[in-house]
């Protein structure tokens, strides 16, 4: 009787032992398939954040200093309104001069004349000088943050390629300009002015195509495949002397 019941106590200890190693087994692939869940979404939500920063920092920031360039540009108007107006007066009172035979006067108005065409040539120096430092830098900052954006593909891929196979295309918008024009008078140093597509010439854009897999080498529990585009632009609106930022951004995000 005893030996029955030490062997009815080593079978429900045996089947006990099997019960809750099922059980740890069990607990410890649910585990598992969480933590790899969560590796998933939170690499998706990384690179949302990622694109996020680019839009809201980098592109905002590279429009705020094409702006600034042209709210310098325009203050110059002033100064270039008053050369050429007082070039139209000398050139009227010149003709005067001329049609009196007023020889002094022809000659202190010439010396007028070239004064203030001397002036416009400074003027106009100074504003090609902030256009084409603009155009210069913009090209720069889209330029490296273009390389930015490749190198940190390449670093990510590096550092998932265990869980993640990845591709990841960036599509930025390089040949943007600053969208501005002389007047219709034109001349040496003009008023300049934004260009009437001034929105789309100006407007900075950013696309990303992310397609990733899990790696089926490394993991096989979970059967991973996301794939979305990205889209964000940034540009500005300006109605009267207000200037506005516009951000359009993928729903997305």
């Amino acid at each position: 009787m005893q030996k029955k019941s030490n062997l009815y106590y080593k079978l429900i200890t045996k089947n006990n032992s099997g019960f809750f190693s099922i059980q740890f087994i069990f607990f410890i692939s649910l585990i598992t398939l969480i933590i790899l869940g969560y590796n998933y979404i939170f690499y998706a939500q990384k690179e949302k954040d990622q694109f996020r920063k680019v839009c809201y920092f980098d592109l905002v920031n590279i429009q705020k200093r094409l702006i600034l360039s042209e709210k310098q540009l325009f203050l110059l108007n002033s100064e270039s309104t008053i050369l050429r107006s007082r070039l139209n007066i000398l050139y009227i009172e010149l003709a005067a001069a001329v049609a009196s035979s007023n020889a002094a006067l022809v000659t202190k108005l010439g010396i007028d004349i070239w004064q203030i065409q001397n002036l416009q040539n400074k003027l106009d120096k100074i504003q090609k000088l902030i256009i084409l430092t603009s155009q210069a830098q913009l090209k720069i900052n889209l330029g490296k943050l273009n390389y930015e954006l490749e190198s940190k593909k390449l670093s990510e891929n590096l550092i998932w390629e265990k869980f993640i196979t990845s591709t990841k295309v960036y599509r930025l918008k390089l040949n943007t300009e600053l969208a501005v024009q002389s007047d219709s008078i034109g001349g040496q140093a003009p008023n300049y002015e934004l260009k009437s597509d001034y929105e789309r010439l100006q407007k900075l854009e950013l696309i990303l195509h992310h397609h990733f897999v899990n790696n089926k080498k490394n993991q096989t529990v979970l059967n991973i495949e996301k794939d979305f585009n990205l889209i964000c632009a940034v540009s500005f609106k300006k109605e009267n002397n207000e200037w506005e930022l516009e951000i359009k951004q993928d729903k997305y995000l």
